[in-house]
């Protein structure tokens, strides 16, 4: 893949050799046959699935998954629409945009078959491209463009409309045992806004070793800054400042407070902290209370009451990454 310019923001490529000079040949061929019968409506535009019973239309396919192969840009790329587009003769096309999010135009005649014709993108300075057979040209479908007309000859090319499938769908298409191993290395802010997308996604965040940490800091109470510091190597003294306890200069912690995610860890200590003032004066309330109150009801009153902690810090935590963005 070779980046030929880019244009409003964004990128415009060609992969030379995309598909084989017989593989083009035959798709001339075939899509001409089907332009001459005189039942198809449009002489200009031919659906690829239309050709030879779809007989086409795996290649296509797998013509995008190369490109998908490409790049992390490109791995959701999703087939839309193929089809062969022909120009004859003082034939060209406006300028237009697709109405696809992504595009693969592919040469299919051969140079000596015309001449014109060419690409040309709109842009400030603009950028025009002469079709070759079997490349490809890629770009974003929002690109505005155009094609000049024909001097002479016949030209036609295959068009690929690509949507992007949404990142979720991606994820879930991922085994489990890859969806642990990738939790496993979320940072704190990844895992809150993971956890909000799904009941399956929350129990898989939950069993992520970040949220580990914070459950047992929850439960040590006073040594929940010690905890939270070891796991994420976030200093004491600037925990103990974001909860109002002084203890280092303004200096000290610019040098340190630079990360988001120490921020997030001050907001989730405060309440871990928060937390073991509650429950030592819930147990202090009830302490002449336990003949009246059952064992089985009062650790419900519990469970209860640490779940509303949790959701608590974690939407401080995103509050506090609100704030930040």
């Amino acid at each position: 893949m070779r980046l030929l310019t880019r244009l409003s923001g964004s990128e415009l490529l060609a992969m030379e050799g995309f598909c084989c000079d017989t593989w083009c040949e035959n798709v001339v061929r075939v899509a001409n046959a089907a332009f001459e019968d005189t039942s198809q409506p449009d002489h200009r535009h031919m659906p690829v699935e239309l050709l030879q019973s779809g007989a086409f239309l795996p290649h296509c396919q797998s013509l995008v998954a190369k490109v998908r192969a490409a790049g992390l840009y490109y791995t959701n790329l999703q087939l839309q629409r193929a089809f062969i587009i022909r120009y004859q003769q003082g034939e060209g096309h406006a300028s237009h945009v697709d109405p696809a999010a992504f595009t693969i135009n592919v040469g299919l005649s051969q140079a000596g078959a015309y001449e014109g014709g060419e690409l040309l993108f709109e842009d400030d300075v603009g950028y025009v491209i002469q079709h070759q057979q079997g490349r490809a040209i890629l770009h974003e479908g929002k690109l505005r463009h155009s094609a000049t007309p024909l001097a002479w000859g016949e030209r036609l090319n295959l068009i690929l409309w690509c949507d992007r499938v949404s990142g979720f769908a991606l994820w879930s298409a991922l085994p489990t045992a890859l969806q642990t191993r990738i939790t496993a290395v979320c940072g704190l802010v990844t895992l809150c806004r993971f956890s909000a997308t799904s009941h399956a996604c929350r129990m898989l965040a939950g069993r992520a070793p970040c949220w580990a940490v914070v459950r047992h800091a929850l439960l040590t109470g006073p040594h929940a800054i010690r905890h939270l510091s070891l796991a994420w190597q976030c200093p004491e003294d600037v925990l103990q400042l974001a909860m109002g306890r002084g203890g280092v200069v303004a200096s000290q912690v610019a040098e340190f407070v630079t990360d988001l995610r120490a921020q997030v860890l001050a907001e989730l200590s405060v309440a871990a902290h928060a937390a073991d003032v509650f429950r030592q004066s819930k147990n202090k309330r009830t302490a002449i209370k336990l003949d009246l109150v059952g064992d089985a009801e009062l650790a419900a009153a519990h469970r209860v009451s640490a779940r509303s902690r949790m959701a608590l810090a974690v939407g401080k935590a995103l509050e506090l990454l609100t704030a930040h963005q």
